[in-house]
């Protein structure tokens, strides 16, 4: 059984190996400040980085894309995936859900 020390372990000794296998990664609202977390993008082939702000890892980034997540995120899933999303509920308890694809 996993404990919650082993599962802290392994998730920082294969992080990083898994990362330098990525192709891509993307980055979300974050400003890559905490480590050693904030610098594991940098292992990948190439990262991308979604942030209203400017980060340090700026000059490092494949991408750099100053727009809302949430905003980027539904128009990748439209346009990449095809799918559209539906908000069900209201306020603070609204959830976005990737409901069928666009038509046609």
């Amino acid at each position: 059984m996993l404990t919650p020390t082993l599962t802290l372990t392994l998730t920082l000794t294969l992080t990083p190996t898994l990362t330098r296998r990525a192709d891509l990664v993307l980055t979300l609202g974050t400003s890559l400040r905490i480590e050693p977390a904030g610098s594991l993008p940098q292992l990948a082939a190439k990262f991308c980085i979604v942030n209203l702000q400017k980060t340090p890892k700026d000059s490092a980034a494949s991408l750099i894309v100053r727009a809302p997540v949430d905003v980027v995120m539904e128009t990748i899933m439209r346009e990449a995936m095809g799918l559209r999303l539906r908000c069900d509920g209201g306020g603070a308890a609204a959830e976005w859900v990737a409901c069928d694809k666009e038509p046609g």
